[in-house]
């Protein structure tokens, strides 16, 4: 009843002091959200700044993935393309031992060719020489048919018969 009394001696309604309660707690509302609203923004100021640099921060992850796919992707075809290199130089070397070896087998062949034709040569050569001995012993001998007729001419110029 004292408030009453009171709202009576100022002039004031009770719907005028209920609202001015009302405007007091509003305002006094009001400055608690203008202050919460003042840390938000600083912090909001603060979480942009955070997300920029979160989004640059993605770009150059970005960027330097796909760099780092682009050359992995260049490196796979290089080893693909070193692996058929391999492959085919394993081919050329495979031949090479097989020419090598069938090179080895004519060179041995050959060698043993050289060795029969050397010993051949050697025995014509020592054949050539006993033939031209016999050739020379035969130019100091008479033929035994040639001494034949010679003794049976002398034989009949002596008149023996």
């Amino acid at each position: 009843m004292g408030a009453l009394a009171q709202r009576l001696e100022h002039g004031t309604t009770s719907e005028e002091v209920t609202l001015n309660t009302d405007e007091e707690n509003v305002r006094s509302h009001l400055l608690r959200i203008e202050a919460a609203c003042s840390e938000l923004a600083a912090e909001f100021t603060l979480v942009c700044n955070d997300r920029d640099m979160l989004v640059n921060h993605k770009r150059k992850t970005t960027s330097l993935q796909e760099i780092y796919a682009s050359t992995s992707d260049e490196f796979e075809q290089k080893m693909k393309d070193a692996r058929r290199r391999a492959e085919v130089l394993q081919s050329v070397v495979d031949i090479a031992s097989k020419n090598l070896e069938a090179f080895d087998q004519d060179l041995r062949s050959h060698d043993d060719n050289v060795v029969r034709l050397t010993k051949l040569r050697d025995e014509l050569k020592n054949h050539v020489a006993y033939l031209g001995e016999e050739k020379e012993c035969l130019k100091t001998q008479t033929p035994a048919d040639v001494a034949v007729l010679l003794a049976y001419s002398s034989k009949l110029d002596r008149g023996e018969d």
